[in-house]
């Protein structure tokens, strides 16, 4: 079976728990191998968010700025004003990552992320996400023409943010070209 996932737009991968949604970002990510099969990808895929590895949980939010910006080759005095000026988490970032409350977290490693390098960007379980910091990299990411694949069991945050969708079913993807056919289906 072949699926073809856009990376250019906002793909919303809808799926029960234990459906399979995890473990589709870790293959488009790098971080698993199939078992059969192959990932054909000519693009950079980031890190997968809210999946509570992006940060060092040892060091502060700055300091996973600073190494996240010598990772990428990035000038990280830039990278720590950007971070600072988009969010309003100013405080937050001088704390360990490992001792923030986890929305603030996430919310701090989603906005990082979205200021790194990659052409599409993935996201697990969205709806853990605070929407004014996803509105937000939604609209870093127009502004780049980079893409997101994030995961979901909700539907209304895939019909809010999504330009198409797919529904995973048994380890098995579904791709439809409409958030609508995918709701649909998702629904039955």
């Amino acid at each position: 079976m072949t699926v073809t996932l856009p990376t250019d737009g906002i793909c919303a991968l809808l799926g029960r728990p234990a459906s399979g949604r995890t473990t589709l970002l870790r293959l488009l990510s790098g971080a698993a191998r199939p078992d059969r099969g192959s990932i054909l990808s000519e693009i950079q895929f980031s890190s997968i968010n809210n999946a509570g590895a992006f940060f060092n949980p040892r060091l502060t939010g700055l300091e996973n700025i600073t190494a996240a910006a010598r990772i990428y080759g990035m000038d990280p005095a830039m990278l720590t004003d950007t971070a600072l000026e988009l969010s309003r988490f100013d405080s937050l970032w001088q704390i360990p990552a490992g001792a923030l409350p986890g929305q603030r977290r996430r919310a701090m490693e989603l906005l990082l992320s979205a200021l790194l390098p990659f052409d599409c960007y993935l996201v697990d379980n969205v709806e853990s996400s605070n929407p004014d910091t996803f509105a937000l990299v939604l609209q870093i990411l127009a502004r780049r023409g980079a893409g997101m694949i994030f995961t979901t069991r909700n539907a209304r945050f895939a019909q809010e943010f999504a330009t198409i969708g797919g529904v995973i079913r048994n380890q098995t993807v579904y791709a439809f070209s409409s958030v609508g056919e995918a709701l649909e289906y998702y629904g039955e």
